[in-house]
């Protein structure tokens, strides 16, 4: 494939778990993993409440390391 010759381009990627926190917490690793542990390897959960957001979490990172044209 040809290369486009842009070297500012930065990919990102996070999984969404459909298996809930309580259950993959158990059998992951080392079943000891905290909500903070997942997100930093970008592993997280569809909730949306006062002290878990999925939704900010993405969008904090992207702020974080904002692409730059």
């Amino acid at each position: 494939s040809q290369r486009s010759g842009i070297s500012n381009v930065r990919l990102d990627s996070f999984i969404i778990s459909q298996t809930a926190y309580s259950e993959l917490r158990d059998i992951y690793d080392t079943g000891d993993w905290s909500l903070d542990d997942f997100a930093k390897r970008h592993i997280l959960f569809p909730e949306r409440d006062g002290r878990y957001d999925y939704m900010k979490l993405i969008l904090s990172a992207h702020l974080r390391h904002p692409a730059q044209l």
